[in-house]
């Protein structure tokens, strides 16, 4: 057995402070001092001071303190030279390695692409040739005949020539009453065939005309339509008449005339 003693001294100061009386002559005294002052109390204190020796034992396994009350008999522990492992060192047993060989990782799954959808190819188009436009209307040609004017539906300056008549007012084609008028204004009928069969309301009636006759030139209203007249003669009140030709003895006369 390997042991080593190791002796300290420990010192342990232990400070006892009691107060200790002196028997009969300090009660004496007491007296005497209270004799002279009652109230005055006087106290000693007395220090000893007491040293104390402590014995340690310390060996590879164990450490005893024998205090100065007790005394230890010595012992001789048994023990197996085995050395303690160094403190702050820990062993571990090492791990069997397996044999097997570590598993393959498993390859990531590949996602297949989306199958792709061709669109089927456009089906071809036959673009037709656009349709012509209609062809224009063939115009209107103007008759030379001295009955005869310019055009009847443009109601513009055309110019027209024919015979001139006249008759008594009354209620028009037009839907205007002229009654009582012969001889105070200048109201017409213009050929049907140039007015068309629309009466009321017909785009040629409130309509001025100019007409020209002897060196004379008058302005009228239309207001009616002639059935019987060819499309460039009119029919007029007596006044247009007397105011043209002076009279109504010649009863019919050549004129040209427009729309104003």
């Amino acid at each position: 057995m390997k042991s080593a003693v190791v002796f300290a001294g420990l010192l342990a100061s232990l400070a006892v402070a009691q107060p200790h009386g002196h028997g009969h002559g300090h009660m004496h005294r007491r007296k005497e001092h209270d004799h002279h002052n009652k109230r005055g109390v006087v106290v000693h204190w007395v220090t000893e001071t007491k040293y104390e020796t402590v014995t340690a034992i310390v060996d590879d396994s164990t450490t005893q303190l024998i205090m100065p009350s007790t005394k230890a008999d010595p012992t001789t522990s048994q023990t197996s030279t085995k050395p303690s492992p160094s403190p702050g060192q820990f062993f571990e047993d090492p791990k069997s390695s397996s044999s097997e060989p570590p598993a393959a990782p498993t390859p990531p799954a590949v996602e297949a692409p989306p199958p792709v959808v061709q669109a089927p190819p456009p089906e071809p188009t036959t673009s037709s040739p656009p349709s012509p436009p209609p062809p224009p209307p063939p115009p209107v040609e103007t008759p030379s005949s001295s009955n005869s004017g310019g055009s009847a539906s443009s109601g513009g300056s055309a110019s027209y020539s024919g015979d001139i008549t006249y008759f008594a007012l009354g209620m028009g084609s037009c839907g205007i009453d002229d009654s009582g008028k012969d001889h105070a204004e200048n109201i017409v009928a213009v050929s049907a065939q140039l007015m068309g069969a629309q009466s009321n309301g017909n785009p040629m009636c409130g309509k001025t005309i100019t007409i020209k006759a002897a060196g004379k030139t008058i302005q009228a209203l239309v207001h009616d339509k002639c059935p019987s007249c060819a499309i460039g003669d009119i029919d007029g009140s007596e006044k247009m008449f007397v105011d043209l030709f002076g009279s109504l003895d010649a009863g019919r006369q050549k004129i040209e005339w427009w729309f104003n």
